[in-house]
């Protein structure tokens, strides 16, 4: 992604509680140490419930990134006419008032027009969808400007096709508009729960699919047993305290801890998602915790083949 300054849009597919979001913000760390957090302005937007227009990504994007880094880019690169400088200057030298009407306005608020106007010389809201895909593109133009990509994973895009397909295919009409415009250092990467890729793919409308191109998309298989024993490892052990040396598969115990995995793989035919895993643990630490005591393989095995179907 780094290596060149072309654009790009990747989908990212799997079964749902397959971990596609941890996937999409490790991703985002990834990228950080791989470019530099100074060169990458990297945006996680999960698509709300029912989005009826762009305007609504846009407002969580916006909200999601530090505006202080916003305004200085614009600042130094943008167009000194436009509403965005106009902003950026009233946001880096006005006082609280300032900044806060600034704050409400670039981030698709209803600030009150009189006071906007007299602190800023902008007359206008950012309201709706073309407006907001055109200060967005050039938000993205000034930090293009600097050779700092920006990234926006949009997660649970599949909503967008599910909940009302017209308002959806506008909204991704708005997507490649922004694609359109910035053909340099921006990567667009959607994040899509579905079982199949071709389901996956089929709900991207014929401009977005051409942009995705021969690329296959990004697919999160299910964890093999190996794989599901070192994600609960390393899960528990981002709630150890600090200097913990004890067992890494402590409650459960290694032998303890495969005979859950093993047992979860044979009930679930070896399609256990990283959710159901770290179901399966809580329901057996919160019987270990109501029995106060640890359970033996044994048990364990037992009480896993008892749980509700995956």
């Amino acid at each position: 992604m780094f290596n060149r300054s072309e654009s790009s849009l990747d989908i990212v597919w799997a079964n749902f509680g397959a971990g596609k979001t941890h996937f999409l913000l490790h991703l985002i760390e990834m990228a950080k140490k791989e470019a530099g957090s100074h060169r990458f302005l990297p945006s996680y937007v999960e698509v709300p419930e029912q989005t009826r227009q762009f305007l609504d990504v846009y407002r969580r994007v916006l909200a999601s990134w530090p505006l202080e880094n916003v305004a200085n880019a614009i600042q130094e690169f943008g167009s000194a006419e436009s509403d965005l400088a106009r902003a950026a200057q009233t946001y880096i030298h006005g006082g609280a008032a300032e900044r806060s009407l600034i704050h409400d306005w670039i981030g698709g608020g209803r600030p009150s027009l009189k006071d906007l106007r007299n602190a800023s010389g902008i007359s206008t809201r950012i309201d709706d969808d073309i407006r907001a895909a055109e200060i967005l593109s050039q938000i993205i133009s000034a930090f293009a400007a600097r050779s700092q990509r920006v990234m926006l994973c949009l997660d649970e895009f599949q909503r967008l096709a599910f909940g009302n397909p017209k308002q959806g295919q506008r909204i991704m009409q708005s997507i490649r508009s922004l694609l359109s415009a910035n053909s340099n250092w921006l990567s667009v990467v959607l994040g899509v729960a579905s079982r199949a890729e071709s389901t996956a793919l089929e709900i991207l409308p014929s401009e977005l699919k051409t942009l995705v191109g021969i690329r296959p998309g990004i697919a999160l298989p299910a964890l093999d047993e190996a794989e599901a024993v070192s994600f609960a490892v390393e899960r528990m052990a981002s709630f150890r305290p600090t200097g913990y040396s004890g067992d890494p598969a402590a409650p459960f115990g290694a032998d303890g801890l495969a005979a859950l995995v093993n047992a979860l793989h044979a009930k679930t035919g070896g399609a256990a998602s990283p959710r159901v895993l770290l179901q399966a643990l809580a329901w057996v630490y919160d019987e270990m915790q109501f029995e106060g005591r640890i359970l033996s393989v044994e048990e364990i095995r037992a009480f896993v083949n008892d749980l509700a179907e995956a």
